[in-house]
């Protein structure tokens, strides 16, 4: 009414709504009246049509009308910057799914009252989280200004102006990028981008973490409109991001993610190696739309050249041989005990393999029991590291390097898993009709990972018997570093070590041959641990 907005509550038993024009002037009540009456106008039709579903854009920019409210009232004296940085990690607490209608909710109800709108469940639920993130920005915003910091602000305009009269698509529109306004996005275009080239699932998951930081940052600008300024601010954020925020605070963008560990010095930020990774996915991206004609090769790529020093990572050994032998002194090892969460002979077997060959624990825990096989020709038990067949429990499998055939190798069966009744551990399974080696190994999360259930088991029982220490080792990776120091030690040249352990070499590089079992899978044998007694182990069969 005026400047002003009337709250009134009306009861279920309400007859008639009736409320003051707050004004004396007959002229002026006149023309106020004439406002109250188109705008109960509008709300009766928008009751009468029914609740409507906003488009994503619609929601951002009713999300802008708060952000642009909070930073307009607050920005000629906003007062003390701790205010401020308080404000945000309350409203961080506030963006927790059981407490936004509380926190937003009321902050949400005055937009759409204003442009007489009532919308589906869905589209406010979606509002409130924007407006809950739009208010935490414009917080930070004003924590810049009461610090002296009054910058041009580049989170406005993020934010577009709100078109009302457009209705949102029942489904989302294909990625066409001959139209559109501005060409095509570098979402569009990294959609394409995996789907032609069939990436594998961590790929395209880190693909998709470097794009949704960006568009936290940016928002999913056309990518003819990103500058190689606007990368570079979005590095400089990257960098001061922490590595593992609190469970509570992983919704919120990347500007109001950095502001509330600002003070926290204790909590690791992002290495120059992850930041180079999200960098170079969307390098890559761009590089390939350019080349095959989705924008115009004269743009300049502004991912190119954005790289950040990284620093030599601490030469990690492993396991060392004191934690060797006590993990190989367990009763699981020596006793024949096999605990209930170790799943069956998985407890024995897959330390002792990831021991032999330093590989990735997911290519150990993902054999087939047709992986293991005696081969006539070479007269040997062998192991086949692969991504071919499909796991009974897993479905696809897959291996390093999007299953690049390269990263395929055989390697022989080493004489002490031999000597242990690996073979007969194998062919009972065949007996049993068994297709994977390890049968009572489930999968877990989104990647439907084998190893993740079986080590958080293992570092567990490791820790509980005194093996390693509580913190600083990784319970399955420790193994894959122990290998690498111990072959080094025992005289494998480095190709020989990158082709048993499974890296990809770029082209041109001699450790992509396939060098099969008589050449570098012959050197397991060779592979020993300095001081490691494994005389106490006690192997076990399958009935």
């Amino acid at each position: 009414m005026g400047d002003e907005v009337l709250h009134t509550i009306v009861g279920p038993a309400a007859q008639e709504v009736t409320g003051s024009l707050r004004t004396r002037d007959p002229h002026e009540a006149k023309a106020r009246k004439s406002v109250v009456l188109a705008y109960l106008n509008d709300i009766w039709r928008s009751l009468r049509e029914g609740p409507k579903r906003l488009t994503q854009k619609q929601i951002v920019a009713l999300a802008g009308e708060a952000y642009r409210e909070l930073v307009s009232s607050f920005d000629d004296n906003p007062g003390s910057p701790e205010t401020w940085k308080q404000l945000v990690l309350l409203q961080i607490k506030g963006m927790a799914q059981d407490a936004r209608e509380r926190w937003f909710g009321p902050a949400v109800d005055p937009i759409l009252a204003k442009h007489r709108l009532v919308v589906d469940s869905d589209s406010r639920s979606a509002l409130i989280a924007a407006v809950g993130v739009s208010l935490s920005q414009a917080s930070v915003r004003l924590a810049q200004n009461a610090g002296g910091d009054y910058s041009p602000d580049t989170v406005v305009s993020r934010f577009p102006p709100l078109e009302l009269n457009r209705q949102p698509n029942p489904t989302p529109p294909s990625a066409d990028v001959t139209t559109g306004d501005g060409g095509p996005t570098i979402r569009e275009m990294s959609e394409k981008k995996l789907a032609m080239k069939g990436k594998g699932h961590a790929t395209t998951e880190a693909t998709e973490t470097a794009l949704r930081l960006f568009e936290s940052f940016h928002g999913q600008k056309p990518m003819a409109a990103i500058s190689r300024r606007e990368v570079a601010d979005w590095i400089e954020l990257l960098q001061r991001k922490p590595t593992q925020p609190d469970k509570d605070h992983r919704s919120l963008g990347l500007r109001e993610l950095v502001t509330a560990y600002a003070e926290r010095s204790d909590v690791p930020r992002l290495s120059g190696k992850s930041i180079n990774g999200h960098v170079g996915h969307l390098n890559s991206i761009w590089t390939w739309a350019r080349q095959r004609g989705h924008i115009d090769r004269s743009l300049d790529n502004p991912f190119s050249e954005q790289r950040v020093e990284e620093r030599a990572p601490a030469a990690d050994e492993g396991f060392t041989p004191a934690q060797l032998q006590a993990i190989f002194n367990l009763p699981v090892f020596t006793q024949g005990t096999r605990p209930l969460g170790g799943r069956g002979e998985a407890s024995f077997w897959v330390p002792l393999l990831l021991l032999t060959y330093g590989n990735r624990p997911e290519e150990i825990c993902q054999l087939l029991v047709s992986d293991v096989f005696f081969d006539d020709e070479e007269k040997a038990w062998c192991l086949r590291i692969t991504d071919e067949g499909t796991h009974p429990m897993k479905g696809a499998r897959n291996i390093k390097a999007d299953g690049n055939p390269l990263v395929r190798r055989t390697l022989p069966v080493a004489k002490r898993l031999l000597d242990l009744g690996f073979a007969e551990y194998v062919e009972s399974l065949k007996k049993a009709g068994e297709l994977a080696l390890f049968p009572k190994l489930t999968t877990k999360g989104k990647r439907r990972y084998l190893h993740s259930s079986f080590a958080a088991w293992w570092g567990k029982y490791l820790r509980e018997n005194g093996a390693i220490p509580e913190a600083g080792n990784k319970p399955l990776r420790g193994f894959r570093d122990a290998w690498t120091t111990a072959a080094a030690r025992s005289g494998l040249t480095e190709e020989e070590r990158e082709w048993i352990q499974g890296h990809y070499i770029g082209k041109g590089k001699t450790s992509n041959r396939r060098y099969g079992v008589r050449d570098f899978g012959a050197k397991i044998d060779a592979v020993s641990y300095k001081g490691l007694d494994l005389s106490r182990l006690r192997g076990r069969k399958l009935p």
